[in-house]
């Protein structure tokens, strides 16, 4: 017999399928994988020729190295995507006739009890987020928004999650949407809402964004996290996504080069490793690497679509 795509056969499949991956994924080993972080080196290339590009764990909950490197950049694509969700708000509101309360942005801040089990509160908060979310737009219609995950130790040492909202609104019964999302979330601790910055100012893009960065540079490799406590995260957020926003906001623009104006690429095999590698030098160094002319011995190891992965043995190198 035949499997048909979407079948109650093919979805149980793919569940199980799903079920195995994850425990797989769970009971793996991820040390090796954060201590090779940025030892790897990927051939990238664009018309200007090849480049080089270090090759990351991207655990952003585990690696303060990751989460460093791209809070700052998903900082400034929130306060983008704000800044044209609300300026889009307003100019329909005012084509409108300028009618009822002008558009603006709101904080929120979901939460729940914490029952010690960190991968049963983040279902929760989700399952509740999404429901709350449908009830508004039967209310309202839709709104831009977008949201970040916190996981605290607590002073129980058995972690807290959080999501931390922001939306794009014009009026709204807070009172009503507390209800629903009581409602949505019957272990639900509070709700809280934050119209106006601490100065009495409406918030602003800029201002939003800076305030929901500072949660994108929190993980759960600090001292107050127990290592069955990160586990306990990886768990938790095992493909999630660690950034919830509403359909089409982000406003990204391709990256390409700033010389020939291309977009960036895996290089093909036949490639000449003719050039700048990132090399390791002295842990005294700020940032402990640099860019180094002399390439350093490579090892070229062929991956799938005949594109290759660039591994290099560190030289003994100084910091100057």
């Amino acid at each position: 017999m035949e499997l048909q795509p979407g079948s109650e056969l093919d979805k149980v499949l793919r569940q199980r399928a799903y079920a195995v991956a994850r425990v797989a994924r769970l009971t793996a080993d991820i040390a090796p994988r954060l201590d090779g972080c940025g030892l790897e080196s990927l051939a990238i290339a664009c018309a200007c020729g090849l480049v080089g590009a270090k090759k990351t764990c991207r655990q952003w909950w585990l690696c303060g190295d990751c989460r460093a490197k791209r809070t700052p950049t998903l900082g400034h694509d929130i306060r983008k995507g704000l800044d044209w969700a609300l300026s889009a708000a307003v100019t329909e509101w005012g084509a409108q006739g300028g009618i009822g309360v002008r558009p603006q942005l709101v904080l929120m801040t979901l939460t729940t009890l914490h029952t010690g089990d960190l991968v049963a509160d983040q279902t929760a908060l989700a399952e509740g987020w999404r429901k709350l979310y449908k009830r508004m737009h039967e209310d309202h219609g839709a709104c831009p928004y977008v949201g970040v995950w916190e996981v605290t130790p607590g002073k129980d040492g058995l972690g807290h999650v959080h999501i931390h909202l922001a939306l794009v609104w014009r009026y709204r019964d807070w009172g009503r949407i507390r209800e629903q999302w009581l409602n949505a979330c019957p272990s639900s601790q509070y709700l809280t809402f934050v119209a106006k910055r601490k100065d009495g100012k409406a918030s602003s893009a800029g201002s939003v964004a800076k305030y929901l960065s500072k949660y994108l540079a929190k993980g759960a490799d600090l001292r107050a996290f127990t290592p069955h406590l990160r586990a306990e995260v990886s768990a938790a957020f095992y493909n999630q996504r660690s950034v919830l926003s509403s359909e089409r906001f982000w406003r990204r623009v391709t990256k390409c080069c700033k010389k020939c104006h291309e977009r960036y690429r895996l290089a093909p095999e036949s490639i000449t490793v003719d050039v700048w590698y990132p090399v390791p030098v002295s842990k005294e160094h700020p940032n402990g690497w640099r860019f180094g002319v002399e390439p350093p011995p490579l090892i070229v190891v062929a991956v799938a679509h005949s594109q290759l992965a660039i591994a290099f043995e560190p030289p003994h190198v100084s910091a100057s």
